[in-house]
């Protein structure tokens, strides 16, 4: 969490690539724990089996070939939450009118500002189905 304040002073809150880098921190941490958690909780037998019957001891060869495989649900699943996450970090920070200037964020602050309340509500409604869509399509 260190890192987010600092690369906000470092690049700026007005820079545009602010809110990318703000999100994907966290959404690297969600992949990051999911992916130790699946390493964690891989079947040691099938890994015990690979060094039998290949006869390598090289652990590099046995991420390849079984720990690998042993995460990829541990990762979709930790894609699928860091996705949803960061598409509510980036539309929060546009709204907050930090970064970029023309997202669906921005839209929601100058509709909100302007009174017109069923453009808003259609604004966030479109990003809810965004971030459905994203989600189920993986």
């Amino acid at each position: 969490t260190f890192f987010i304040p600092a690369f906000a002073v470092i690049l700026g809150v007005s820079s545009a690539n602010i809110n990318w880098v703000l999100a994907v921190i966290p959404g690297t941490l969600i992949l990051l724990v999911n992916i130790s958690y699946g390493v964690k909780h891989q079947n040691l037998n099938r890994l015990h089996q690979y060094y039998l019957m290949s006869g390598k001891q090289s652990k590099i060869s046995a991420f390849r070939k079984v720990t690998s495989f042993e995460i990829i649900p541990y990762f979709i699943a930790g894609f699928k939450i860091a996705l949803s996450y960061i598409i509510v970090i980036v539309t929060v920070m546009e709204y907050m009118q930090m970064g970029n200037k023309t997202g669906l964020g921005t839209l929601v602050y100058t509709e909100m500002e302007q009174l017109n309340y069923k453009r808003v509500y259609s604004v966030i409604i479109i990003v809810g189905l965004i971030g459905y869509v994203l989600n189920q399509s993986f």
